[in-house]
């Protein structure tokens, strides 16, 4: 039941619109890219322990929007601007890869592959109402 969801406090959905957002923003190891190194540009949990949370919730979501397309997306930070060509590519490379840890994750959580898509949004071109930076959603999509 979806306010099963909404009382365990880790997700927020607007079922309206069909958006899930984390109460709290899922935290990611940072990384660094700079002229002295480079990080790779991989996506792990901050706490594993405490986005599997959140995470278990957004996959109850999508059992209830049972064949519903899921969409999950991530925001880069604000403060991520790029400094070259290959600082940008970097950047890209870990966002796309931010938003492919989530979909792993639901998918381990028992969410069919074939339902999740993964994307990175610039918040300058939101059209979801989402307004915050650094951060994931998830968009629920009709089937069809």
């Amino acid at each position: 039941h979806i306010m099963q969801v909404h009382r365990r406090g880790a997700v927020t959905f607007d079922e309206r619109k069909g958006i899930a957002g984390f109460r709290e923003e899922l935290k990611f190891v940072p990384r660094h890219y700079g002229s002295d190194y480079q990080d790779e540009p991989s996506a792990e949990y901050a706490d594993k322990d405490r986005a599997l949370m959140a995470l278990r919730d957004v996959a109850d979501l999508c059992h209830l929007c049972d064949g519903a397309r899921v969409e999950v997306v991530h925001r880069p930070s604000a403060n991520q601007r790029s400094y070259s060509s290959q600082h940008a590519e970097w950047l890209g490379i870990l966002s796309k890869g931010r938003a492919e840890a989530v979909v792993a994750s639901l998918v381990a959580l028992g969410v069919p592959q074939e339902r999740l898509h993964a994307r990175v949004e610039d918040a300058c071109c939101s059209e979801m109402g989402v307004s915050t930076f650094g951060s994931s959603f998830v968009v629920f999509h009709e089937p069809g």
